[in-house]
């Protein structure tokens, strides 16, 4: 859960190195390590001969020791970084040679990999060095993770929209953005807690037409994610006549319902990818909400909720409709109802990607 603040001590990193004949052979795992964990030599004649570095995930240092060398370990090794967490995994390639010469012995680099030529029965070094932050344990995640809120009013592009917000996770947050809007725009107090950073306008007014944009910046993992919404507001459309439906004789009227047309009206609920927007009862103005540039797929909305405020939901997207990775998962529309004060029933209305 990148987008959540949930203080793993562990973050899910191991390394291991491989040994193969060649590029394309096959390969057979040497030594693993975690994190959180202590280092597992898989080979009984490796154990004590083969070691890596018990600080490893602190300095970034994921180099191989090979105590005494023998003409069985020659070959191509691999050192494998995975991160389970940020979906990460890095490799790096050393060959090793076995030579009886000690003037033979020597490091160099064949254009591809390094090359290292060893004696036998001497030590061997093989390196793998990586101290980006993503694989140490230096950085709190607290300080990596922040979300904020920009505003591009009509016509302006987004090269010059306005700050509206910036959270943090360490729970920091600022306000900017004009007075008028300034004082009626929230995010919940629990952003970060639940991974969702749903932005409210409440009461919603004329002024505020423009494009919003939510930004997700996860330093840690070097993750942005980045939605953006445009909201047009207009006056509520007046409620049609009863009309004689044509040829079926009755007499009675017929009025378009949601989905044949019928704009939305007060108190009732939009869905649109990504984008949840509840208009009030009794406003005298009706928001309507275009998602713009989304490129990852949503699900599908469940049960409808009940408020009289006005969001602009920005939740990651990168689930299925059925199943969410642990990368991106994030709470459903339903669950952002409950943070919602319910002061009327709203009904709900799907609607198709635009």
């Amino acid at each position: 859960m990148v987008w959540t603040q949930d203080r793993l001590h562990d973050r899910q990193r191991v390394v291991h190195w491989d040994l193969s004949g060649g590029p394309g052979g096959p390969a057979r795992r040497l030594v693993d390590m975690y994190s959180a964990g202590e280092q597992r030599v898989y080979e009984p004649r490796d154990r004590g001969r083969l070691l890596l570095s018990p600080s490893a995930f602190h300095d970034g240092n994921f180099s191989l020791l090979i105590r005494a060398v023998e003409e069985g370990d020659e070959g191509l090794y691999t050192c494998n970084l995975h991160h389970h967490y940020c979906h990460l995994y890095e490799s790096l390639a050393v060959r090793l040679e076995v030579t009886d010469d000690p003037q033979a012995a020597r490091a160099y680099w064949d254009g591809e990999k390094e090359v290292l030529a060893a004696v036998r029965g001497a030590p061997a070094l093989l390196t793998c060095v990586n101290r980006a932050h993503v694989w140490t344990d230096r950085h709190l995640e607290e300080a990596q993770q922040v979300a904020h809120w920009d505003r591009q009013p009509p016509g302006v592009p987004h090269d010059r929209a306005d700050r509206l917000l910036d959270l943090y996770a360490s729970g920091e947050r600022r306000a900017y953005g004009p007075p008028f809007l300034r004082d009626r725009v929230a995010v919940g107090a629990d952003a970060f807690a639940r991974g969702d950073f749903s932005l409210s306008i409440d009461p919603l007014e004329p002024a505020d037409e423009g494009t919003y944009s939510c930004h997700l910046h996860h330093h840690y993992c070097g993750l942005h994610e980045r939605r953006v919404f445009h909201l047009r507001v207009t006056e509520p459309a007046a409620e049609p006549p009863p009309r004689a439906s044509p040829g079926n004789g009755s007499g009675h009227g017929s009025v378009p319902g949601p989905g044949e047309g019928a704009p939305p009206r007060g108190g009732a609920a939009v869905f649109l990818p990504g984008c949840l927007c509840l208009t009030p009862p009794s406003g005298p103005q009706t928001p309507r909400w275009r998602e713009a540039a989304a490129s990852s797929t949503s699900s599908s909305p469940r049960a409808g909720p009940t408020s009289s405020s006005n969001w602009a939901t920005c939740w990651p997207r990168s689930c299925s409709s059925s199943s969410c990775s642990s990368l991106w998962s994030w709470p459903h529309a339903s669950a952002a109802a409950e943070a919602m004060s319910t002061r009327t029933r709203s009904r709900q209305r799907p609607q198709g990607r635009m």
